[in-house]
């Protein structure tokens, strides 16, 4: 397969030194660089929130003041009590909780310390949401953080889903309700709560997080 090289963008030498055999020189030499900078020069020419990677995502979220951060961290370690109504056979689990060895559909304290699916702990925004969070905090005219808009987004951004619903609250002019739908799992209300505490820190506006 030919390569295609860049031919060379100024003269680098004298007239006198032009010839075939230096001027291949020179653009070999021009080409060996390039090979290596452009990938770079390219990416930095057209450096955005849409176009960084992630480190440099981190960055422009430091200087937006919107640092990524963790939305939740379990305070107990990952060990819930989890009632179900399916059986559930304990032995793979490598930890004993002191329950029995296994634990039948609808029987008295049909339950378990855990799963192996419960939520992962700390729950952190992954690279795509915080792309998105920052493209909409960036397209926000004003300081305007705690609008219906940016509230809506964050929900959306996070739980990938239209099956909630934001409301004004009718007892408090500051408060926003935002409730989830059936499909959203329960956890979800504590850590989308607490995305919007810490975002909206100081802000006009409250968020109240429930559930159907």
């Amino acid at each position: 397969m030919s390569v295609e090289y860049k031919e060379p963008d100024r003269p680098y030498i004298a007239k006198q030194f032009n010839g075939k055999i230096i001027s291949a020189f020179i653009k070999a030499v021009y080409n060996f660089f390039h090979v290596y900078m452009d990938v770079h020069t390219d990416y930095f020419k057209n450096l955005s929130i849409s176009t960084a990677d992630t480190q440099h995502l981190r960055f422009i979220g430091n200087i937006m003041g919107l640092q990524l951060f963790e939305l939740f961290t379990d305070p107990s370690g990952g060990m819930y009590l989890v009632f179900t109504d399916g059986a559930f056979d304990v032995s793979e689990y490598d930890y004993n909780n002191g329950w029995a060895d296994i634990y039948r559909a609808y029987q008295d304290g049909d339950g378990v310390f855990g799963t192996g699916n419960e939520q992962e702990y700390p729950v952190v925004l992954s690279t795509s949401q915080y792309r998105a969070i920052l493209e909409a905090v960036s397209e926000v005219a004003s300081a305007s953080i705690d609008s219906i808009h940016m509230i809506d987004v964050l929900a959306h951004v996070y739980l990938e889903s239209s099956d909630y619903n934001i409301s004004y609250n009718h007892g408090y002019t500051d408060v926003v309700n935002v409730v989830l739908g059936d499909s959203i799992p329960q956890m979800r209300v504590a850590i989308l709560q607490h995305m919007y505490d810490r975002l909206l820190q100081g802000a006009s506006t409250t968020v109240l997080v429930t559930h159907i």
